[in-house]
Order: structure tokens, then C-alpha cells, then sequence
């Protein structure tokens, strides 16, 4: 008899422990977490989010050089459609209204560059498509292209070498004042003086897409654009062939040309 009242008595006082860790637990979830444990968690969720948000950047980074890399690809084969239906002739120029029917706006500039799209007015739409290839083309050398009131014959490099021959790539405008709406904005011509409008801008992790004569496209280094741009320099009337640039910031940067 007496030992079943203890055994009662035991199993009275386990339950009686258990009801009281339950409750204290149920208040602990009730009053939420310490200002502590808040701090703890709001920091680790910023460590995570300082690892993890770089490596975000550069992705979406690289993918907005894939689409780049793609517009100039597609752009080369409607430039190459449009020589074929007029005996090799086609127009460069992306801002001008003789192409809008032909190649959509949306292939026209880069995605990584304001103002990222064209918005339909030809003197507007200067400062928002790739930069076409102004040095040099006017100089008969018999290995550069030529320009006939802007329009490009692709029977005329018979001589060049068409897969070193850029002719289309990213581009910027550095010359104008910072009220200029064309102020540091995709442009429609490039060049390679210092004094000029429209700059080669290296804006994909430095490097910039080109598009070349042959149809292919490479995302170059200032170094390898360098020795791709002497190939068809051109000199004349004892001109210098130093390449002027644009990196990332916008800064120019002179590469240097023949020694």
C-alpha cells in the first residue's frame, strides 16, 4: 500500500515538471526573441547578404554582356540580309530612319548603358545605339572599307581582312556638358582622337563586344582591341594612330599605337 502511494506520488510530481517546462516554454515563444538573439540573426542575414550580393552583380552583369553579344550577332546578319538583296550595299549607321523598318529598336544598344533602349526619335536615337566605326574609313588604303554617303559596300574589302575588321561596338559620348542629354550615353559614331564625340567604351567588366566584317562577334580587351584596330589603322596626312577609349568610370585612356 505504501509503495503505491509513492509510485502515485512519483508520477504526480513528473507530470507536475512536465506541465511547468511546457509552460515556461510556451511563454518563451510567446515573448519572442531577446534583443540579442534579433541582433545575432540581423547580422548573419547581413553577412549572407555581403556575400551573396556582389556575386549577384557580376551575373547580372554577365548576362546583360550575353544579350550585348547577341544584339550585335543578330545585327550583323540583318546587315548581311540587307547587302544581299542590294548588291552588297548595307547601312551602319543604327539611328538613322533607312534602318527602322528593317532592324528592331530592341537590337539597337546595349542593355548595360543608359539610355538602354531607343526611344524612336532619330536625333534622340543618337545617343542610344552602338557606335559605328568613323576613324579611318575615309582613307583609300586598298585594305579599309570606304563610306558612300554612309552606306558600305562589302564587296570593297577584297583586300582586308574582314574577321579583323571591326565596324559596329559599345560606344559612349564624353564631349558633351553634363546638361547635354547625350552626356556619358551610348553613341552612334566612335572614333579614336582624343577630341572627339563618340568613344570605344569598355563597360563589360573591361571589356567592350565588337562587332566585325565578317558577321563574328568578340568581347575584347583594350590590349586585343588595340592590335585589331592597327591592323586597318589607315594612316594619312601624317596622322598618329593612338587609340583614345573610355573604361567603365568613363575615364579616357590612351592606347597607344604603332612604335
Amino acid at each position: 500500500m505504501i509503495l503505491k502511494q509513492v509510485q502515485d506520488d512519483t508520477l504526480v510530481n513528473r507530470k507536475q515538471t512536465a506541465v511547468v517546462k511546457e509552460v515556461r516554454i510556451m511563454k518563451r515563444i510567446k515573448s519572442g526573441f531577446t534583443l540579442i538573439e534579433l541582433l545575432v540573426v540581423i547580422a548573419i542575414i547581413a553577412i549572407l547578404a555581403g556575400m551573396l550580393l556582389p556575386a549577384l552583380s557580376k551575373a547580372r552583369a554577365r548576362a546583360k554582356s550575353s544579350v550585348c553579344i547577341n544584339n550585335l550577332k543578330q545585327l550583323g546578319t540583318h546587315f548581311y540580309l540587307y547587302a544581299e538583296n542590294w548588291d552588297g550595299w548595307f547601312y551602319p549607321r543604327l539611328h538613322n530612319t533607312t534602318m527602322n523598318s528593317f532592324i528592331p529598336r530592341e537590337l539597337r544598344c546595349c542593355p548595360s548603358e543608359k539610355p538602354y533602349s531607343p526611344d524612336g526619335d532619330p536625333h534622340n536615337d543618337q545617343r542610344s545605339v552602338y557606335g559605328v566605326r568613323y576613324s579611318y574609313v575615309y582613307f583609300d588604303t586598298g585594305t579599309a572599307f570606304q563610306y558612300d554617303n554612309w552606306y558600305v559596300n562589302t564587296k570593297r574589302y577584297s583586300q582586308a581582312q574582314p574577321n579583323r575588321f571591326w565596324f559596329l561596338v559599345d560606344s559612349v559620348a564624353l564631349q558633351y556638358a553634363p546638361s547635354d542629354a547625350r552626356h556619358r550615353c551610348q553613341y552612334y559614331l566612335c572614333d579614336r582622337r582624343e577630341n572627339t564625340d563618340g568613344f570605344v567604351h569598355f563597360r563589360h567588366g573591361n571589356h567592350a563586344n565588337v562587332l566585325f566584317l565578317d558577321g563574328h562577334v568578340e568581347s575584347m580587351t583594350k590590349e586585343s582591341f588595340r592590335e585589331t584596330h592597327l591592323v586597318h589603322c589607315g594612316l594619312a596626312n601624317n596622322d598618329v594612330d593612338d587609340i583614345w577609349v573610355a573604361d567603365r568610370s568613363y575615364r579616357k585612356i590612351l592606347l597607344e599605337g604603332l612604335p
